[in-house]
């Protein structure tokens, strides 16, 4: 008789419904921009102003992502260095 790895051994329930759940909250998150492009669209008629909503929504990811990405890839360096 063998004994399975302890990795076999663990259920694939949790992981499952960790997979499960992250999909959802990536669509919903995903799904914001247009979901506020309709609303504003439906509520005001006006095209200009969803646009303005979806880039005052897209913005900030625009600009902080360059500037988060630089920042950590200089830490990383930095970490680098000194731990060799």
């Amino acid at each position: 008789m063998t004994d399975a790895p302890a990795a076999a051994r663990v259920s694939r329930r949790p992981v499952l419904a960790y997979l499960a759940a992250a999909t959802l909250a990536r669509v919903a998150d995903e799904t914001v921009g247009g979901a506020v492009v309709l609303l504003v669209l439906d509520r005001t008629g006006s095209s200009l102003l969803a646009g303005a909503v979806v880039t005052a929504y897209t913005l900030p990811s625009l600009v902080s992502g360059p500037l988060l990405g630089a920042w950590v890839a200089a830490r990383t360096r930095a970490a680098a260095a000194s731990a060799g």
